[in-house]
């Protein structure tokens, strides 16, 4: 039922009061027929009682529009819930993706700078045999900082990925 409604049922139950004794004690020294005053009071207890459970029917109607209404907007925040930990899953393995690649990268700016370094110290070896100075210097092996990075960005990512595993038991899905 509809809050108005209710409210209506409300105002009709408290309009129909039953009479008092002295009310009746009254009426009757005025000349009212005493059973049929009884026979009214009967009407109204009647009539309360009626309306006492349609109003109760229908505050309990009220109840559950609103649970129901309640548990769908629950299911809506799970399923929201449950998207975003999709989407925090697909993240972390992206992550987890990002790292690995930068781990690679890394380990072929080593083997890159290892050759390179071998070629510098073969070319100095012929400049030298030569009796010329040596005209490479060897590379900065700058491989360290990248190491370094490599070694910090996967820590931190195995840190955020543990909380979030730990958290959320989260466990990367197959993307749509």
């Amino acid at each position: 039922m509809q809050p108005a409604t209710i409210s209506d049922l409300r105002r009709e139950l408290e309009e129909l009061r039953p009479l008092s004794e002295a009310e009746i004690a009254q009426q009757v020294r005025c000349g009212a027929d005493a059973e049929e005053l009884l026979n009214k009071q009967d009407e109204i207890e009647r009539r309360r009682k009626a309306l006492s459970l349609t109003l109760a029917a229908a505050e309990h109607h009220e109840s559950e529009a609103c649970k129901t209404e309640a548990r769908k907007e629950a299911a809506e925040l799970i399923a929201k819930m449950e998207h975003q930990r999709r989407l925090a899953a697909y993240a972390l393995s992206d992550c987890v993706a990002a790292v690995a690649a930068l781990e690679a990268s890394v380990a072929s700016f080593d083997e890159e700078a290892g050759k390179a370094t071998k070629l510098a110290a073969n070319a100095n070896q012929i400049s030298r045999l030569a009796g010329l100075p040596d005209p490479v210097s060897l590379p900065d092996h700058n491989s360290e900082i990248f190491a370094d990075l490599a070694k910090r960005l996967n820590t931190m990512m195995h840190r955020r990925g543990q909380i979030y595993f730990d958290q959320y038991r989260i466990t990367p899905e197959a993307r749509p």
